[in-house]
């Protein structure tokens, strides 16, 4: 029986870190880990919270990412992962990564999770999804295999909205706290197998409250023992006899703590409980019979102040605790004849103060998480150490899959009728991690051939080369947005035989959180390169600048930036989007906004000319998360609105200019739609034709595969042409993420290390190439 519980910190999303670089881990007691310990690529990617869920149990870890995505272009979904690793000898295996089912986007799959044996629980407590109520998933391993056996929900009604909020599982027993409900009483509710059933058997309660407790937000448990924290500083024992759970003891973390409102985290194993402390440190409790009694203070004062509501992550097991400290370091204390006494400290070096962590220990194996903030460049860390006879050391550092959603090839493309530009601005080159590239691809006698990589010239790690992308004419642009934490943006000339660097768009001043490069276009000559420059005292002021090309040579002429000023808040990497079609351009300057402003050109600059707006304005429905433009005609994404009762179905506009009057001539919805499609997540127009992406589609019973949508303008009446979908698609593939049309072809990225070219022919379109950075086939 595993003598082990879940640890788990708040949630940090309230917390705003700076960027930080990846490092290296060490073990104190002069161990050191070479290079060879640096998380891979797929560990660097923005928007994961790798961690602070995990849980360990003898041969197998498991690792929940719940706000997995929260951080690209072009939105947060927060939908979550958990990943179950297996030990083999000495190394450790993906196995098996868990999805659960019918979860959606702010679902937050994988924000708490625990592991014993053959069985696995994941919470998803659906902290932001008001349409659904929060879920325990349990998983049954046979042989290799992880099956979802169960899907625990909550009993009473009061209780559905937070729901999930920490699991644990040990035996035949599992436990769901629901700590934010109607009252914020809080709630745990205790469900025991019945075969691959879970049945509901008990509720644990506080007595009486005079002020909402928060009764759950710590969970713990350990045969027939289970330990609740709430927001009171105390740990509640509870003792299981028959089928009921009797109150054994209250264990006070703080003395005197009424009116502290201090979450503690707890573990428990055998004969002790050990308590985390708002100061730093833990108190360890041990039980005698039916009482139990403080034994021990774990004092080290190190822990940093994120919050006063957040203390640190604890673990025991047998006779060896974990307690983590600030900057990535975990305290090791040994039991002894006289108490318990330090033994080593085991460090993941180089964060900065502002990490949550979390750690779980099990036999001679144990798995710490750190996380490194809402907005790093990284992910944060994983790492197993190991006991041996020379103590506790790390020995390996778990490696995610590709996980975030702008990760893959084919996220950012553009097509023109002779050439395709594709941006992956995770690659890594090198030693080089994230540094980005873009390949670029030829049609030569019907055939999409391979023909060039592009790579910026002083490309560094974590530039994101790639990121946005724009074709027109024999000119490449290319955005990088974190090059030296400013961005910048390249140009290619594509009537060289050979691919080349012509220029880069870039000024040695530039210092801070511009983000130029999140977005580029191309017109002809004129180039943009969107940017966002954070927290200037008044807000994020977005800019564009602009590019003219004259006898060869580029220079930049009138920043382009509306004259309202201060547009409040934005995505952290969102910039602006920009879309350009001869003598005008439009810039959308954030995701919820009620218009889009409209820029005509004056002799060599761009004035500010007209606002299209959105009169049936729906909180929260994105307007302008994604343009384009051509011509007269503009189409606008809003792949959050709300189509009937279909929540985030997603809608488009399309915009037609007469004089100075951007009017609204259609509102486009798919004839498959469904909640959560997102559809209008990306936009372009040619013509009379528009393409419309929808990522989140569940296409052929594949969850998120996606979809594309092809309209068609007749007179002034539009109406969908055609559905594109990918011939050999797959779940979770996002295909629709980015689009692009230019005549008779189309092309659709994906998330899946692919990307789509379909070609007219009359009223159908068929698709005639699959792209991907190993080539091109039909």
């Amino acid at each position: 029986m595993k003598m082990v519980a879940l640890i788990m910190s708040m949630v940090l999303s309230i917390l705003m870190p700076k960027l930080y670089e990846a490092v290296g881990v060490v073990c104190e007691d002069s161990v050191t880990f070479s290079d060879d310990y640096l998380p891979s690529s797929s560990m660097q990617n923005v928007g994961v919270y790798v961690g602070p869920n995990v849980a360990i149990s003898g041969n197998y870890a498991i690792l929940g990412t719940h706000r997995e995505g929260f951080q690209d272009l072009h939105g947060g979904r927060d939908q979550g992962k958990a990943f179950i690793y297996h030990r083999a000898g000495d190394n450790w295996i993906l196995q098996a990564t868990l999805m659960g089912k019918d979860v959606v986007k702010y679902d937050f799959f994988g924000r708490t999770v625990d592991i014993d044996g053959d069985h696995a629980i994941v919470g998803a407590k659906e902290l932001n999804n008001k349409n659904s109520d929060g879920y325990a998933h349990v998983y049954k391993r046979t042989d290799t295999k992880w099956k979802l056996v169960a899907r625990l929900k909550s009993p009473k009604r009061r209780s559905r909205k937070s729901f999930g909020e920490h699991v644990v599982i040990d035996g035949e027993y599992a436990a769901v706290s629901a700590p934010g409900d109607k009252s914020r009483t809080g709630s745990v509710y205790i469900f025991k197998q019945a075969g691959d059933d879970w049945l509901f058997q008990y509720e644990l309660q506080l007595e009486s409250q005079t002020k909402p407790k928060r009764f759950g937000y710590a969970l713990a448990i350990c045969g027939d023992y289970i330990a609740v924290g709430a927001r009171d500083a105390k740990v509640h024992v509870y003792y299981r006899s028959g089928s009921e759970w009797n109150k054994q003891a209250v264990l006070n973390t703080i003395e005197d703590c009424d009116d502290c409102y201090a979450v503690t985290n707890i573990s428990i194993s055998e004969d002790h409980v050990v308590a985390s402390r708002k100061e730093g440190g833990a108190n360890i409790f041990k039980r005698t019979g039916s009482k139990w009694q403080l034994q021990t203070v774990l004092d080290h004062d190190d822990y940093p102040d994120l919050h006063e509501h957040i203390m640190p992550s604890v673990s025991i097991f047998e006779s060896y605790c974990m307690v983590t400290g600030k900057r990535g370091t975990v305290y090791v204390y040994q039991k002894s004849i006289t108490g318990w006494e330090l033994k080593t400290n085991l460090k993941i070096e180089g964060l900065f103060g502002r990490e949550s962590q979390a750690v779980s220990i099990s036999e001679d194996v144990a798995i710490v998480s750190t996380y490194n903030g809402l907005f790093s460049h990284t992910a944060g860390q994983t790492a197993i150490c190991h006991l041996s006879h020379a103590g506790w050391g790390v020995s390996t550092v778990l490696e995610l899959p590709d996980i975030v959603e702008f990760d893959g090839i084919g996220s950012n493309v553009s097509i023109s009728p002779e050439y395709a530009v594709m941006g992956v601005c995770t690659a890594d080159i090198g030693d080089s991690v994230n540094q980005g590239v873009a390949h670029v691809f030829k049609l030569s006698n019907g055939k999409w051939d391979h023909h060039a990589v592009l790579r910026a010239s002083n490309g560094t790690s974590h530039d994101m080369f790639g990121v946005s992308v724009a074709l027109s004419d024999d000119n490449i642009v290319v955005g990088a947005h974190q090059t030296s934490g400013a961005g910048s943006a390249y140009v290619f000339d594509l009537s060289k035989t050979r691919l080349e660097q012509q220029d880069l768009f870039g000024r040695s001043w530039w210092r801070g959180e511009y983000f130029y490069g999140s977005s580029v276009a191309m017109s002809n000559t004129t180039i943009f390169v969107g940017g966002v420059m954070m927290n200037t005292g008044h807000g994020n002021v977005h800019e564009s600048l602009v590019y003219n090309k004259k006898s060869g040579h580029w220079t930049e002429v009138s920043p382009v930036s509306p004259n309202q000023g201060n547009f409040g808040t934005t995505h952290r990497q969102g910039g602006m989007r920009i879309c350009i079609s001869e003598d005008y351009l439009i810039l959308t300057h954030n995701n919820n906004g009620s218009s889009l402003t409209v820029f005509r050109k004056r002799g060599t600059n761009w004035k500010q000319h007209s606002l299209i707006r959105q009169n049936e304005q729906q909180q929260g429905n994105r307007f302008g998360n994604s343009i384009s433009l051509s011509g007269n005609t503009a189409i606008v994404g809003a792949r959050n609105h709300n189509v009937r009762s279909k929540p985030e179905q997603g809608m488009t506009y399309i915009f037609e200019r007469s004089g100075t009057k951007w009017d609204k001539a259609a509102r486009l919805i798919a004839s498959d739609g469904d909640a959560g499609d997102c559809f209008g997540q990306s936009v372009s127009i040619s013509g009379d034709y528009a393409l419309i992406g929808a990522d989140y589609h569940n296409t052929n019973g594949n969850r998120n595969q996606g979809k594309a949508y092809i309209f068609y303008r007749s007179g002034s009446a539009w109406s969908q042409q055609a559905l594109l979908v990918a011939s050999d698609g797959q779940a979770l593939d996002y295909f629709g993420k980015s689009v692009f049309i230019s005549g008779d072809f189309a092309i659709i990225g994906t998330n899946s290390g692919k990307a789509y070219i379909f070609q007219r022919s009359g009223t159908e379109w068929t698709q005639r190439a699959v792209l991907s950075a190993d080539g091109a086939t039909d």
